[in-house]
């Protein structure tokens, strides 16, 4: 009947008299009117009582006098009772004003014109025709109900409350005022107050339906399951086809888990009535929750021989064919969704999403996404999977964007805080990410993959034992999850101690044995290997990289390095150059052939190397500490100076380079000496290092015996020698400087070769 009107809109023939002028009545024959009085009572030719209603729509088959045969109700009824059923609501509209100015005034015609709006949805003239009505009389309870209802379908909640209210003052014992009065305080977040009046009418009826209905509706949105639950179970005691509880309760229990009564509930529905396809989809989105697809297949596509079609059903399949890896089969059904409604949002959002997925046409994933959210503005998923397009083309801020616009309809969506979250940190935005997974765990504490990404935020601000803290909390969680011990492994690196990288190697052997393929859990064992003097172990675990799917340039650099530690410049050279044509622009790469380069004696090609990784992080300290040390074996001390001092700017407590200009200040060439400064530089690196370093004591120890504090000169350097386990060349610098601060001696460059303060 709505569809009908839609097309062919109700104007109006309205008589406001008793009687009917022939030329007029002439006009309905044959036509579609709209009855326009309440619960009329009609006649027949054998005296058989029938019954019309205002809003039905008939034909009228005869006109006699006043009267007209209504085919479908096989009676007649008087003609002022009707209206004619063509033209425009607006026409209507306009016809009936005029008509009421010309002649009086009739309220109930009006009110009973104003209900026919209403029936149709004709929102605005109702608006226009109660207003009316209220103007000429403010104490119509029928004209403010009919205008609230105007202004809650129109979601003008507020409105439509004060129309409710008046209503209410003037018929207080209705119920049904008092119930649409609870649905504007739901429209406008009065959840309590809601509940308050609808638990008010059911105790004047208990047994009022629809402030059953309601009631549970409400207590559903509050999360209130079990008072929704028992609410909807009264309902459907006193109506047991309760179409709209009945799905409903089916949807709760779905949401809540509880699929078998979920499922029983969908059936009732399809019971009821075979042929609507929402109870086939209903029950086909059950099973799909409850993960069995191919029951899901079979419901949606019963749903899709029901009429009218629903593209809905297309869509569910398609979401229950990729659940079997039925991919080609799902994307038909997306397909055949768009062409039942070309803007179809759900077959939309999923053929975006596979693209995504694919990282393919990513274009044409935005497109999908963007047609969803012209077609409905305010859906998150629409705005989320735009900002998934943008965070894989590393458009990181419109990432950001479309995300946020997602969050402002749904604020406590756990994906699309997560998705923020790691558009935040690949955009360097730290504190912000941080923000966005600490929410999403506080909303979802049990799921291990966003202690994962806390935990990664934690190592990328230096917080590595937060970072392994929140590591453990996901392992604990998911014990399975190879991606998180290689990431608590990595961490560990980041530590360094003896301990951590034993750590290491027990996480990566982990990660491996979940994943044999994981590059990195097998970099990070190498690099512990590397650190601990296993150079040969070292080594396999990075050939071992070189062959699996990762960033190649970084197992070919840390291969290449480590060959070098185990005395094979010339591999080394070979490794560190393969990595540089994999990846040009990685300065560490840089730096580290710049080493190999200098410890080979090919003092400019190690200058060329550490300058090209200079030019590429012009805000990292550590190339130009490196270019100092070729310049110091060059004996060219001034050079080394002039970057070191470029290096403190950068990095004012970097332990290397305060050793560094500490060492030479304090036992350099006579020109550059200064005692003090050296002096002040090797406390603070002692410092900065925790006293542990033997280096960096040895050098102090020699800036006291340069301000003539011989004493503490040979303390510090006893103190140096112990330090020095493991690392023989400082050992024996060490023990040869002592000799000379027990003689009140201080000593000058050259020296032997000496050893630094923390491996490259």
């Amino acid at each position: 009947m709505k569809k009908l009107l839609r097309f062919c809109c109700v104007a109006i023939l309205l008589i406001p008299s008793c009687t009917l002028l022939a030329q007029e009545a002439t006009k309905l024959l044959g036509k579609k009117v709209i009855v326009i009085a309440s619960d009329v009572t009609l006649t027949s030719d054998h005296d058989r009582i029938r019954r019309a209603q205002y809003g039905d729509v008939v034909t009228v088959e005869r006109i006699e006098d006043e009267k007209l045969w209504l085919q479908e109700k096989g009676g007649w009824i008087p003609a002022a009772q009707v209206m004619l059923a063509e033209g425009s609501m607006q026409t209507m509209s306009q016809r009936f004003s005029e008509m009421q100015e010309q002649t009086n005034y009739d309220a109930d015609v009006a009110l009973r014109f104003a209900a026919a709006l209403s029936a149709y949805n004709q929102m605005s003239a109702t608006l226009q025709i109660t207003s009316q009505i209220i103007e000429r009389d403010a104490s119509v309870a029928e004209a403010y109900r009919l205008r609230g209802l105007s202004y809650m379908l129109d979601s003008k909640f507020k409105e439509a409350l004060a129309d409710f209210d008046q209503a209410v003052s003037l018929k207080p014992k209705s119920a049904d005022l008092r119930v649409n009065r609870a649905i504007c305080q739901v429209g406008i977040g009065q959840f309590d107050e809601a509940i308050e009046q609808l638990t008010a009418v059911l105790a004047d009826e208990p047994d009022h339906v629809d402030a059953l209905y309601q009631r549970g509706t409400v207590y559903n949105l509050e999360n209130r399951h079990d008072d929704a639950l028992r609410d909807y179970k009264q309902l459907l005691t006193l109506s047991p086809q309760h179409e709209k509880a009945l799905r409903k309760r089916a949807e709760l229990y779905q949401s809540l888990g509880r699929y078998d009564q979920a499922i029983a509930d969908a059936r009732m529905l399809i019971e009821a009535d075979p042929g609507d396809g929402r109870s086939h989809i209903l029950l086909g989105d059950i099973y799909r929750d409850a993960d069995e697809p191919e029951k899901a297949i079979d419901a949606y596509t019963k749903g899709m021989d029901c009429r009218p079609y629903r593209p809905n059903a297309w869509s569910g399949r398609g979401r229950a064919w990729l659940m079997i890896g039925q991919r080609e089969k799902a994307e038909e059904d997306f397909h055949d969704g768009l062409k039942l409604y070309a803007n179809h949002v759900p077959s939309l959002l999923e053929l975006g999403q596979l693209l995504v997925d694919d990282g393919d046409d990513l274009e044409k994933a935005l497109s999908y996404f963007r047609a969803a959210r012209d077609e409905e503005p305010h859906n998150a998923d629409a705005h989320a999977g735009i900002g998934d397009v943008f965070l894989a083309q590393n458009e990181l801020e419109q990432a950001i964007n479309s995300y946020s616009l997602a969050l402002k309809i749904e604020p406590e969506s756990v994906g699309i805080l997560t998705n923020r979250g790691v558009a935040y940190e690949f955009n360097n935005q730290l504190p912000e990410a941080f923000a966005d997974y600490s929410r999403a765990m506080e909303l979802e504490p049990n799921v291990p993959e966003l202690w994962l990404n806390r935990g990664n935020v934690y190592k990328q601000q230096g917080e590595y034992e937060k970072a392994i803290s929140d590591y453990t909390a996901g392992i604990a969680l998911d014990p399975e999850i190879a991606s998180l011990y290689a990431a608590r492994a990595d961490a560990f690196t980041r530590l360094g101690d003896s301990a951590s990288l034993r750590a290491v190697i027990v996480d990566s052997e982990r990660a491996i044995a979940l994943d044999p393929e994981d590059f990195y859990s097998y970099t990070s064992r190498g690099y512990a290997y590397q650190e601990i003097g296993e150079l040969d172990a070292a080594i396999a675990d990075f050939r071992k990289a070189i062959n699996l799917e990762g960033p190649q340039g970084e197992a070919h650099r840390l291969l290449g390095y480590t060959l070098h530690l185990n005395g094979d410049a010339e591999k080394a050279l070979e490794e560190l150059t393969t990595a540089i044509t994999l990846n040009g622009k990685d300065a560490e790469t840089w730096r580290l052939r710049g080493i190999v380069h200098r410890d080979k004696g090919s003092y400019e090609n190690s200058l060329s190397d550490l300058r090209k990784a200079m030019e590429l992080a012009p805000n990292e300290s550590e190339p130009l500490i490196e270019a100092a040390y070729t310049y110091d074996e060059m004996q060219e001390f001034e050079k080394a100076l002039e970057l070191v001092e470029r290096a403190l700017k950068i990095a004012p407590e970097d332990v290397r380079a305060l050793n560094y200009r500490a060492y030479v200040m304090g036992c350099g060439p006579e020109r550059l000496l200064q005692p003090k400064q050296a002096l002040r530089d090797a406390l603070l690196a002692n410092k900065l290092s925790g006293g542990k370093n033997a280096a960096v004591l040895d050098t102090l120890a020699c800036a006291y015996a340069a301000t003539g504090d011989f004493q503490l000169a040979e303390k510090t350097g006893k103190l140096a020698i112990e330090r020095a386990v493991g690392d023989e060349t400082v050992r024996k610098v060490a023990t040869a400087h002592v000799k000379l601060f027990r003689q009140q001696q201080v000593f000058r460059i050259p020296l032997p070769a000496r050893g630094d303060p923390e491996s490259e």
